[in-house]
């Protein structure tokens, strides 16, 4: 007894196609199964040539959205369709992937080269911070995590703070104020202390700053 794969309908009579389907039905998801399809195409020309971020990765959701329907409401009912759905998914998620890495690296770039640029440690430390909200947002709004990002901009403001606490130190050394100087590289070393980087890793530059401190200290007793 012939059984139509798309709406169940069966009969010793009943014809189906090689693709399982009764002649209503054939018809019926011959147009619908088109339909599909050209949404998929339309998504992935827009995919290709939009330079909008968020634009891209909406229309790879609505290709995977429509992958989604085609495999359930088609393919599982044994409709055949001429397109593997698992391999399209599959590739799809991987341009996902790099347009997320992509935008991640480019915004991230373009936040810290406006740091390098700043000249005031605010400045520089906002901008840091807006790519660290930016990398936030991704992961929030989409799932995307960058560690290897994080920590970048992470390294980037404790490099800056620390450059800025040894400059005013190494000024007040400078025009001779070795009690302030004292008092600067002392600051240094208490951020160094409490940053979240092992003071082993750090034993060098730790050393340095204390040999600093007990030169000026020197100084000052003569």
């Amino acid at each position: 007894m012939a059984q139509c794969n798309f709406c169940s309908k069966k009969g010793f009579f009943l014809r189906v196609s090689k693709n399982g389907l009764c002649d209503p039905c054939e018809e019926l998801v011959a147009i619908a199964v088109n339909r599909h399809i050209e949404i998929i195409q339309e998504s992935a020309e827009l995919v290709d040539n939009s330079k909008v971020f968020k634009t891209r990765i909406s229309r790879l959701d609505v290709i995977l959205e429509h992958l989604d329907i085609l495999d359930s409401e088609y393919i599982e009912k044994g409709v055949f369709l001429n397109i593997d759905t698992k391999d399209m998914r599959k590739t799809m998620n991987e341009i996902k992937y790099q347009i997320f890495d992509e935008e991640a690296y480019k915004k991230t770039d373009e936040f810290l080269r406006k740091a390098g640029l700043a000249k005031t440690l605010n400045t520089k430390i906002n901008n840091a911070n807006k790519a660290l909200l930016f990398l936030k947002e991704l992961q929030d709004d989409y799932g995307y995590l960058n560690e290897e990002l994080g920590i970048r901009v992470m390294k980037y403001i404790h490099d800056a703070e620390y450059q800025d606490l040894l400059l005013k130190a190494e000024r007040e050394e400078f025009k001779e104020n070795h009690k302030k100087a004292i008092d600067k590289y002392k600051d240094v070393l208490f951020f160094l202390a409490k940053d979240d980087i092992d003071d082993n890793l750090q034993r060098e530059i730790i050393q340095n700053i204390e040999r600093k401190i007990e030169d000026l200290t020197s100084s000052l007793k003569k």
